[in-house]
């Protein structure tokens, strides 16, 4: 599978433009220059999502990738000393940061935690050059970064919805919706998943924790944060309906008052972390927050698996390379490693994500070099 590379003009330098096709002498590139830097508009090329990287200093993604009349943004690679992912600078759309262009020839990527470990499941692998993306949420009406009201929040990757990706494309998305999950070998992946991505944050935290908590599962629901976090010191009062169907106000009245900390348990002065898998318009942890304050806690933390993105895309899917049928993710009962099989019961074909079109992510998640980018 042959690369293509579209280097932005407007950001990045003719030398280092001059670098990377020395480098990656064996892809396709094109050079472009967005005349409108901060147009609506999109910049069409054909390829896949699979085979394009777009390589700017900005967090904006102008180019949509054409195949066979089905559309994607390509994987963003944003050159930037600031590896860290601010939600207030809108780089959700990034895909992968390098500080410089050398360290972008060099492999030297970053990447969102759960993004990687979804698509790698080795834990110590995972954590190299990783990161969340940062964002704060104010309990109050206006945003003030100096007010006690403001919470710090982390998310360590993006999740898409269904109709906003293919299935065998996102790992991450597809490992949270395990959580839906009959088989008791995928409930232990997300569970596992869960406790490792609570491990690797409290590694970098700063904070010394007093206690740690999660909304409970609903009675005939399997407790994927259990094994994280065994002593909750939250619980539900009441059984709470779905949110997904609901608006915003209907979702603030369904949590109100559905959640208190357990008898017993004084918060008072103490530094507590919240977890979550998804947060999506942040009414369930708005909540939490609210009841922790309540009852005197000093200062509450959130973390979550990822942060709804809304792509303006819809979901493209993979043809198998031998019947051309649609393919989807699976997970090795032995280790839970990703990989693709054929929805056609005739072929049924399976093949590790490592060597059917993922070479990009492979090369974002630091696992190849640059003589993998020769044939």
């Amino acid at each position: 599978m042959k690369i293509q590379i579209i280097i932005d003009e407007n950001t990045i330098t003719e030398e280092e433009n001059n670098k990377i096709k020395s480098s990656f002498k064996n892809c396709d590139f094109i050079d472009s220059k967005i005349d409108d830097f901060f147009t609506f508009g999109f910049e069409n090329v054909q390829g896949t999502r699979f085979d394009t990287i777009y390589v700017s200093r900005s967090s904006r993604n102008y180019f949509i990738v054409d195949s066979d009349g089905k559309q994607w943004y390509p994987t963003l690679i944003q050159i930037d000393h600031n590896l860290k992912w601010w939600q207030k600078n809108n780089e959700g759309s990034v895909d992968a940061k390098a500080k410089t262009v050398d360290d972008f020839i060099q492999g030297n990527i970053y990447t969102l935690f759960s993004e990687k470990y979804a698509f790698t499941n080795d834990f110590t692998l995972s954590k190299k050059n990783t990161t969340a993306i940062y964002s704060r949420i104010s309990l109050g009406d206006e945003f003030d970064e100096e007010t006690e009201d403001v919470i710090s929040v982390y998310s360590l990757g993006r999740f898409y919805g269904r109709h906003k990706r293919a299935d065998n494309m996102d790992f991450l998305s597809s490992k949270i919706e395990m959580k839906y999950s009959k088989t008791q070998h995928q409930l232990d992946v997300l569970s596992n998943f869960i406790k490792n991505s609570l491990e690797y944050f409290l590694e970098r935290s700063s904070t010394t924790y007093d206690y740690f908590c999660y909304i409970p599962a609903k009675k005939d629901q399997f407790d994927r944060f259990k094994k994280a976090i065994p002593n909750n010191i939250l619980k539900l009062n009441r059984e709470v309906d779905s949110l997904k169907q609901k608006n915003q106000v209907e979702r603030e009245k369904e949590m109100e008052g559905s959640i208190s900390v357990v008898e017993g348990i004084d918060v008072r002065g103490k530094k507590i972390l919240f977890v979550d898998d998804v947060i999506t318009t942040g009414t369930s942890l708005n909540e939490v927050v609210k009841v922790l304050y309540a009852n005197g806690a000093e200062k509450v933390t959130v973390l979550s698996l990822a942060q709804t993105y809304q792509s303006y895309l819809e979901a493209n899917e993979i043809p198998c390379p031998k019947c051309k049928s649609l393919v989807q993710i699976r997970y090795r009962n032995a280790n839970g490693d990703p990989f693709l099989v054929c929805k056609n019961p005739e072929c049924n074909e399976k093949f590790g994500a490592k060597i059917y079109l993922f070479k990009i992510y492979y090369f974002i998640y630091g696992m190849i070099h640059l003589n993998d980018w020769k044939d």
